[in-house]
């Protein structure tokens, strides 16, 4: 990172197998400041130049299985 006084610490994990939006792994962040301290996150490889495509996720996000909402719908004619 550029700045000495950054909230957020680089990390690199060999095994990532997320990818950005630029098709390439991403690399893992941890934040050390504020509400998010101790979380991680991944960002596009090229953050903070020109070529950055913004991808950002929450390492849990992506660890926490998420709730399907979409629910099978039963006409009233079919039977059962």
């Amino acid at each position: 990172m550029s700045s000495v006084n950054s909230s957020v610490r680089q990390e690199i994990r060999q095994h990532s197998q997320v990818y950005c939006h630029c098709h390439l792994k991403c690399v893992v962040y941890t934040c050390y400041r504020g509400l998010n301290r101790g979380k991680q996150f991944y960002r596009c490889i090229h953050n903070r130049t020109d070529d950055d495509c913004n991808f950002f996720k929450w390492i849990n996000e992506l660890e926490e299985p998420s709730l399907d909402t979409h629910y099978a719908w039963r006409g009233i004619d079919e039977k059962v």
